[in-house]
């Protein structure tokens, strides 16, 4: 049976925030969130300033930006916010080698920017 049913507002995007947890007291509560999305297709491409405003509105001293990472496997590929807020994007590699193992290992990153024409930027 479900939580709880809201009515979906008109968004601009495929994708959009319904509710949040807001903790008051000692209790949790599932509130409806009633600001949407003007575009987006995946929550990338939300995430700020849409989900970011709503941490920041509920926590004060919550970062100016949010930051996300995934875990990633050989070939992955991460297809990042279709927004203008996206300034930077920092790319951190870690791993753990099996023991014993004392050769050189070789590791491979790869960024890929395209304009939204499609042309290759870097």
């Amino acid at each position: 049976r479900p939580v709880k049913e809201y009515q979906m507002e008109k968004s601009g995007g495929d994708c959009d925030v319904v509710a949040m947890m807001r903790r008051t007291g000692n209790s949790w509560e599932l509130v409806q969130v009633e600001e949407p999305a003007e575009y987006g297709s995946h929550f990338l491409d939300i995430l700020e300033p849409n989900i970011g405003d709503l941490i920041r509105k509920e926590i004060p001293n919550a970062p100016p930006y949010l930051k996300v990472s995934f875990q990633m496997e050989k070939g992955g590929l991460v297809p990042l916010p279709q927004t203008s807020t996206l300034k930077r994007v920092w790319v951190g590699i870690g791993g753990s080698l099996p023991s014993g193992v004392k050769q050189d290992i070789d590791i491979d990153i790869s960024a890929v920017f395209v304009s939204t024409s499609g042309q290759v930027i870097g």
